[in-house]
């Protein structure tokens, strides 16, 4: 009896060592929307990065020491501003926005 036991132990951990371990559809579901999320996050950050760096130059002349510091664009359309911190820039730029009427 003892010998049949060691052997269905031996063999369910072989079938399982085959197999492995599965992820449910759920999982794998969360998994992908997961990288989806990743993907538009950095395409939203590339984009705004990219917007900051050459919008700098409009904001200041000697502005090339800033150009490739992190910043904080806040736009807010419904009070008509938008304003950019650079990180390691003290000065605020505040910029007046305008909605397009169509």
């Amino acid at each position: 009896m003892e010998k049949n036991y060691k052997k269905l132990i031996f063999l369910m951990i072989v079938v399982i060592g085959l197999t492995g371990c599965k992820k449910s559809q759920e999982e794998l579901a969360k998994e992908e929307e997961k990288k989806k999320l990743e993907v538009v996050n950095s395409s939203i950050n590339m984009v705004y990065g990219i917007f900051i760096n050459n919008l700098v130059f409009l904001l200041d002349e000697n502005a090339e020491s800033m150009k490739e510091e992190p910043a904080c664009f806040e736009f807010r359309p419904k009070e008509g501003r938008a304003s950019v911190k650079f990180y390691k820039h003290p000065e605020v730029y505040n910029l007046e926005v305008k909605q397009k009427m169509s």
